[in-house]
């Protein structure tokens, strides 16, 4: 189902308020202000790119890796103009095309990973580490591992949250613990509310998995808990 040309009119109207050319705007010194602050705080060159409302099918789902089948192409949240065509339903969509230019420039290079259909891009600077040693415990909603196939594609596990058997009797205070469960690795978590440090109280591989050193460590991560 496709929106009417009066529709698409009115959503076109509609203004940018981070757009200068369009007007002053208090939002535009909000965005130069975080903007201003991630430079300086990444000691990192800005470069701004605003995309087009009208996107292709492809870079506002696709190459984001939103699934065929996902409820976000549903009519009920993007408005369709024409096959494959839409207006913009995140910003998110202006992230492939800024990659495409990038690697044109030659600021990216385009790379092909072993095992992966998607495409890649690296740093013409970068260097392969011979080892990197460095652990994070991490949320289930963490943007770092919320897509659990780009998490088993890039860092070669799967992991889901689990709770305590349901056939044991628990406690208020049992029920409340958590497991995290990866392929390397299960970790029971457990801490007071509200807190500010969570201690990992134990570590154990799964059956047939030796530990590793990272496993084995004592760590204490800080956190925000509520």
């Amino acid at each position: 189902m496709y929106i009417d040309l009066e529709q698409l009119r009115a959503a076109l109207a509609v203004r940018d308020l981070t757009d200068p050319t369009r007007g002053p705007h208090a939002m535009q010194a909000l965005c130069d202000a975080l903007v201003g602050a991630l430079a300086g705080a990444w000691g990192a060159s800005v470069r701004a790119t605003r995309g087009s409302p009208v996107v292709t099918a492809r870079d506002n789902y696709d190459r984001l890796y939103y699934p065929a089948d996902g409820v976000a192409r549903d009519a009920r949240y993007t408005r369709w103009i024409g096959p494959g065509v839409l207006l913009r339903s995140q910003t998110s969509a202006a992230v492939p095309p800024a990659l495409d230019a990038l690697a044109a420039e030659g600021l990216l290079l385009p790379a092909r990973v072993e095992g992966w259909k998607q495409p890649a891009f690296v740093h013409p600077e970068a260097r392969a580490p011979r080892s990197v040693r460095a652990r994070a415990l991490l949320s289930p909603f963490d943007s770092l591992i919320w897509d659990r196939a780009r998490t088993r594609r890039v860092f070669g596990f799967s992991w889901r949250s689990i709770k305590p058997d349901r056939s044991l009797p628990l406690t208020p205070q049992q029920a409340k613990r958590r497991y995290l469960r990866l392929r390397e690795a299960a970790v029971a978590l457990r801490a007071p509310v509200p807190c500010t440090n969570l201690r990992i109280r134990s570590t154990r591989a799964p059956p047939g998995r030796a530990r590793s050193r990272a496993q084995r460590d004592s760590v204490r991560v800080s956190a925000s808990m509520t």
